[in-house]
């Protein structure tokens, strides 16, 4: 007797987009999320060191959410807001 295994397709919810600014600080380049997509809250993501190209770190990123959801798990993708650059 031959057992089958049915084949599973699991669609991954595609990951929203968060607008973020970015910042440079004493100690690097930091985007800023002013409103998580997930939670509506505000998160911080690095952006490199001095010296380096910060938009390197854009695209996808984890989700800082305290409140874990099964949409939250998708994470982001960083994307640039069209706004000043903060200093």
């Amino acid at each position: 007797m031959s057992t089958q295994v049915p084949e599973i397709i699991s669609e991954r919810p595609q990951p929203p987009i968060a607008l973020a600014t970015l910042k440079t600080g004493q100690q690097g380049h930091y985007w800023i999320v002013r409103r998580c997509p997930h939670c509506g809250k505000r998160h911080v993501h690095g952006g490199g060191r001095l010296g380096s190209d910060p938009r390197t770190f854009l695209g996808h990123r984890n989700s800082h959410c305290i409140n874990r959801s099964p949409l939250s798990s998708a994470g982001y993708v960083l994307v640039e807001s069209a706004s000043k650059v903060q200093r």
